[in-house]
């Protein structure tokens, strides 16, 4: 792949992100979820990064130049700290490559949250004003309150990430 591209590769549950210098390694925030004790933006030997995957490259209508692009990531290299929902992989490679940070992998899953909450909370209010009362109904009708939760975790991130990515600068 040509230096400067945002690249991805698939590992089991999400995408892990870097961006490809053209000489045989990757720029990338080496936190990933349930192992970011250590997380720091590291440039490893494209070998690493893949893990065995296949790269895919991200397309942008807009970039960067790719000589900016690396220059923006390797300004970055060793700066520590890994958030899953404001500071992963995806929000480094997007800032490089386009000047906004954004993890449309967080996006999709919080407002995917955000509808299964919802959903969760009008079917049970539904099924709870039904006159059958079986054991799975009870079940349905205490998903109530856990979708209400998770809808609203969910829209929270999803509001903060949006509200973020519209205050920066390109």
């Amino acid at each position: 792949m040509p230096k400067g591209d945002h690249i991805k590769v698939f590992r089991g549950l999400y995408w892990h992100h870097g961006i490809e210098t053209g000489d045989g390694t990757v720029i990338h925030q080496t936190g990933e979820p349930g192992r970011s004790l250590n997380a720091a933006i590291r440039e490893t030997p494209v070998e690493d990064f893949l893990r065995k995957g296949n790269p895919r490259r991200v397309r942008y209508d807009f970039a960067l130049d790719p000589d900016k692009v690396l220059r923006r990531a390797r300004s970055r290299i060793g700066n520590p700290g890994y958030g899953l929902f404001f500071n992963n992989c995806e929000h480094f490679a997007r800032w490089c490559t386009t000047g906004r940070t954004e993890s449309r992998q967080v996006d999709r899953v919080a407002w995917a949250g955000v509808a299964l909450g919802i959903t969760t909370r009008i079917g049970a209010s539904i099924l709870g004003r039904s006159a059958a009362r079986s054991a799975a109904l009870h079940g349905v009708r205490f998903l109530g309150p856990v979708g209400t939760s998770i809808a609203l975790a969910a829209g929270t991130v999803a509001i903060v990430s949006r509200k973020r990515r519209e205050r920066q600068p390109t």
